[in-house]
């Protein structure tokens, strides 16, 4: 067993980077965390989102920031799986919002030595 410390706290600084993004709805930095090829693909309530992650930009950005609405969404990391240059993270948020949980698994690559998101599947809970 290979032990990936160093890149474990990586992810975990990158999705603490996703989700102070998210708060702030700031797609300018999720652009540099996603790759320009990610995927995503989810549910958030009813509404299906699947292929692009622009979708999810727009989400972000036709109303205010959970920051500028001061809700205070919060995450947990759950789990953290580091297989050489892949990974694969899995989160829970609450309030996200201030109307729902969200499950969020994520498949991430490292590319010239930063990690990125190449996948993001979510629901609402």
């Amino acid at each position: 067993m290979t032990l990936h410390y160093a890149d474990t706290q990586a992810i975990r600084d990158l999705l603490d980077q996703y989700f102070q993004a998210v708060g702030r709805a700031d797609t300018g930095a999720l652009q540099k965390i996603f790759l320009p090829e990610s995927s995503m693909y989810g549910f958030l309530g009813e509404q299906v989102l699947a292929g692009s992650v622009e979708p999810f930009y727009s989400y972000l950005t036709e109303r205010p920031s959970m920051v500028e609405q001061k809700i205070d969404c919060t995450y947990v990391v759950k789990s953290i799986q580091v297989d050489g240059r892949i990974a694969a993270a899995s989160t829970l948020m609450d309030n996200f919002f201030g109307s729902m949980s969200v499950e969020n698994l994520f498949h991430l690559v490292k590319l010239d030595g930063c990690w990125h998101i190449a996948c993001h599947t979510f629901t609402s809970l």
